[in-house]
């Protein structure tokens, strides 16, 4: 039986080190993954580790003091990883395992330029990954064939959310000072599954026109759903027909006449976008006019190229349908100190189809 090697807490340890490596200010500071440990009130021991095979060993050891700070003469923050505490769903062929740990930064202060540059650094990367979707290619040996040097590949879906950034506690080495800051941060890794990430919706309404064409708003919503408006007329199949079996006469059902899609989403009402601030309008002043108002909706899903390592909008998934608007209200009572976030139900007129 074939061996198959689950995700693997060293892949995901690398690419948290290449996120945060990833920003504005990588040409000034370096993150290292590594630990440190205070040896004394004047000295501190770090080890640094690697993740790439071909270059270094796993650690090096080294005494960090005013000069082992840098790295030429670039400085550098050790990123200490506390445990993953992974949570693996048991399934034969579906890997997905769910990690949930804090990251830890040791940053010296003293250096108010090398000080502000980290925080800065620190805010985009955790900006980035609050709600955060990437795949990553990942590579194992072979255990049914361990002669052949060519390794298995493998794309990995990640699904990132971060907390905030935590200011710790500062230390003081050698008359320096460092501040320990902390950030919590949770992985859902698979090899198998879609996302709505991956979904992109926009909505637009008749009377706004943009080039003599409905304008289309793309719409972040906090949740949607979708489902059928069926014809409650029905029509029974093979009612003209004479029935010869018995096991097909049980099979005889009544079937609708008609059906449509139906749309449905929580969105936040924000007066800067034109559709969401009519929406607020026609809440408060249904009229015959908004009421028969064509509304079009349109579904684009991305999907991921294993080839080009990208995601692309696959044409055949895209869904664009017409509805009426028929429930627009908040989604519960409001009070001060709430934000206005409005349910809104979109359904077709019996009998006509997308």
């Amino acid at each position: 039986m074939a061996i198959s090697i689950n995700i693997r807490e060293r892949d995901i340890l690398k690419f948290i080190l290449d996120e945060l490596n990833d920003n504005k200010f990588n040409s000034k500071i370096k993150f290292m993954l590594g630990d440190s440990e205070r040896v004394s009130d004047t000295s501190m021991l770090i080890r640094r580790f690697t993740l790439d095979d071909a270059t270094e060993r796993m650690d090096v050891v080294e005494e960090l003091n005013e000069s082992t700070y840098m790295t030429d003469r670039n400085p550098f923050i050790i990123v200490n990883v506390s445990d993953l505490n992974p949570q693996f769903t048991a399934l034969n062929t579906i890997k997905e395992v769910t990690y949930d740990g804090t990251v830890g930064f040791l940053v010296c202060e003293e250096n108010p330029k090398v000080y502000m540059a980290t925080l800065w650094a620190l805010e985009e990367i955790r900006s980035r990954l609050i709600q955060y979707h990437k795949v990553i290619r990942v590579e194992y040996i072979d255990y049914d064939n361990l002669s052949s040097s060519t390794k298995i590949s493998e794309d990995i879906k990640l699904i990132v959310t971060s907390g905030g950034l935590r200011r710790d506690f500062i230390d003081r080495i050698n008359g320096k000072s460092y501040l320990y800051f902390s950030l919590p941060i949770t992985i859902l890794a698979t090899n198998y599954g879609e996302f709505a990430n991956q979904e992109v919706i926009s909505i637009g309404v008749s009377s706004i026109l943009e080039g003599g064409s409905t304008k289309m708003f793309p719409i972040e919503s906090i949740e949607w759903n979708w489902g059928m408006g069926v014809d409650t007329e029905s029509t029974q199949l093979l009612n003209d027909k004479d029935v010869t079996s018995m096991l097909m006469a049980e099979r005889v059902r009544h079937m609708p006449k008609s059906k449509a899609y139906a749309y449905s989403c929580v969105v936040q009402i924000d007066f800067r976008n034109p559709l969401l601030k009519k929406i607020f309008k026609d809440s408060r002043n249904v009229n015959t006019a908004s009421a028969t108002e064509v509304w079009t909706i349109k579904s684009e899903i991305k999907v991921y190229n294993e080839t080009t390592q990208t995601y692309a909008v696959d044409s055949t998934l895209t869904h664009e349908t017409k509805l009426y608007l028929t429930t627009n209200r908040p989604l519960e009572s409001l009070s001060k100190g709430e934000k206005y976030i409005f349910f809104l139900g979109f359904e077709p007129k019996y009998g006509e189809t997308s």
